[in-house]
C-alpha cells in the first residue's frame, strides 16, 4: 500500500489501541487475522467493538478487506455464521475460483487454481446476498463478495515465502 503511495493508519486491537470514531479520513478498512475466533468476545471484548466498527464500514459503503478472521469478522457482521471447520487448514493450499469470482474484479486477472497460505480453524457462510469467489475441497468458503466493495478472504494474501519461513 505505501509503495502504491497511501498512508496507513495501523490500529492494534488486542494492544488497547482504539478503533477511529468515523471514517471521513479513511479511503479503504482492511482487517487482518488474529489467534482468536469471532465468537469469543468474553475473552476479546475488543472483537464487540470491532464488530460494530465493521457494520459501519458496510453501512458507510468503505471498501473493506477482511483476511482470516477479519474475512469471518465480515461474514459475521453480516449476521452469517462462523463456526469451526471440518479441518484445520495451516500452510499452502489449493484453492479454485467459482464462475463468478472469475469475473469478479477482484479476481478476474488470475487464473486458478491458486496455491495460498492458510491458518485457520474457523470457516464462515457467505452470507445471504453475497457472493462466494472461491472455494476448496478442504474448507468450501474460501473467500466472498458482500455488495460492491466488501471482501472476505480465508486465506493469507499478505503471506510471502520469507514470512512463513520465519
Amino acid at each position: 500500500f505505501e509503495d502504491a503511495g497511501w498512508s496507513l493508519v495501523t490500529v492494534e486491537l488486542g494492544r488497547g489501541a482504539a478503533l477511529p470514531d468515523n471514517l471521513d479520513d479513511f479511503a479503504a478498512v482492511v482487517v487482518l487475522g488474529g489467534p482468536m475466533n469471532v465468537y469469543q468476545d468474553e475473552a476479546y471484548p475488543f472483537l464487540r467493538d470491532e464488530d460494530r466498527f465493521i457494520r459501519e464500514v458496510l453501512t458507510e459503503e468503505t471498501p473493506f478487506l477482511g483476511i482470516c478472521l477479519g474475512a469471518q469478522l465480515l461474514a459475521k457482521a453480516c449476521n452469517a455464521p462462523v463456526m469451526k471447520a471440518a479441518q484445520k487448514e495451516v500452510g499452502w493450499y489449493t484453492v479454485d475460483l467459482t464462475q463468478k469470482g472469475r469475473q469478479d474484479r477482484l479476481f478476474r486477472q488470475l487464473k486458478g487454481p491458486l496455491t495460498v497460505f492458510q491458518w485457520h480453524e474457523d470457516t464462515f457462510g457467505v452470507p445471504d446476498g453475497g457472493t462466494l469467489l472461491v472455494t476448496s475441497d478442504v474448507v468450501p468458503n474460501q473467500a466472498f463478495r458482500i455488495g460492491s466493495c466488501a471482501y472476505g478472504l480465508q486465506f493469507h494474501v499478505e503471506a510471502s515465502l520469507d514470512m512463513v519461513d520465519a
